[in-house]
């Protein structure tokens, strides 16, 4: 009987230490590519959050077309750390627009950069902004 209850509590402490370290591991994601859903809020850091707000423009040409210029994507991302907030309009790299190219910024020893906008216009999607997410990455200075 001893040796069946030494089994639990033995059993007990590695799953709570196993569990504690890939809390703290997936809160941590700073130097990983984050994704974030339309109207979500995602926690990079204890002190940083990242928030996908809107998007502004798509003007992309679809995958199944032939465009003359290659479009344009544009989101707004607010970034709130230490009780100050930043919302700011981002638009991808390589895309014609009076924007063009505002794909990162520094803010409070962070670099927060968009990756990429999915998905990519094709067959009609996407339909409504719920459909899209952005791909982040977030480095320190």
């Amino acid at each position: 009987m001893k040796n069946l209850i030494r089994f639990f509590l033995f059993s007990f402490c590695v799953t709570v230490i196993f569990t504690n370290c890939q809390q703290d591991n997936e809160l941590d994601k700073v130097g990983t590519p984050i994704t974030v859903d339309f109207e979500f809020k995602t926690q990079v850091t204890d002190d940083l959050s990242i928030s996908f707000e809107e998007v502004t423009t798509d003007s992309r040409c679809p995958c199944n077309a032939a465009c003359i210029t290659a479009g344009l994507i544009g989101v707004k991302l607010k970034i709130e750390t230490n009780g100050t907030t930043l919302t700011k309009l981002f638009t991808l790299p390589n895309y014609d627009g009076p924007e063009e190219g505002v794909y990162d910024t520094d803010f409070m020893g962070y670099n927060i950069e968009l990756k990429d906008v999915l998905p990519f216009p094709c067959n009609g999607e996407p339909e409504i902004d719920s459909d899209y997410s952005v791909e982040i990455m977030v480095t320190e200075l």
